[in-house]
């Protein structure tokens, strides 16, 4: 996908664009704005997906429990891009779980507002290179649990 916009639209899982099962996409100049799901506002990624999102804009989007969701055997790399003044209710702007590296580079994570900005658990592994994480909210900032 290049130079998409996604804006306005609803799920109860993946606001905006699910991947699953052996799926691999690149997302490049796009736009996500004002997306609401109650997991995945924008993104639900499982079972074995890779995702590049580069130079893209999140903004603004809502979920109850997840605004980007990785689950099961997921590479999520997020480069050159923005996360700025996504909320969550009661979870988190991004998850990662069983087996799922997220990664960041020289992006920037600001304004967002949920109980922890970043959760990598359950064997998920989390890289930060060269990234800007100012004005967030949240009971924790960066979660990343090993066991």
């Amino acid at each position: 996908m290049e130079d998409c916009n996604f804006s306005n639209n609803s799920a109860y899982q993946g606001g905006a664009i699910v991947f699953q099962i052996n799926s691999t996409a690149t997302i490049t100049n796009c736009k996500f704005i004002q997306n609401s799901a109650h997991v995945g506002a924008v993104i639900v990624a499982s079972w074995n997906v890779s995702a590049y999102i580069n130079t893209c804009t999140l903004e603004a989007n809502t979920a109850t429990d997840t605004v980007i969701y990785a689950n099961e055997l997921v590479t999520l790399h997020i480069s050159h891009s923005q996360l700025i003044g996504n909320e969550c209710k009661r979870g988190y702007i991004m998850t990662g779980f069983n087996q799922t590296l997220i990664s960041f580079q020289k992006s920037r994570i600001t304004s967002n507002k949920g109980d922890a900005i970043v959760l990598s658990r359950v064997s998920g592994y989390l890289k930060i290179i060269g990234s800007h994480m100012n004005d967030n909210k949240g009971n924790n900032m960066i979660v990343s649990d090993y066991s």
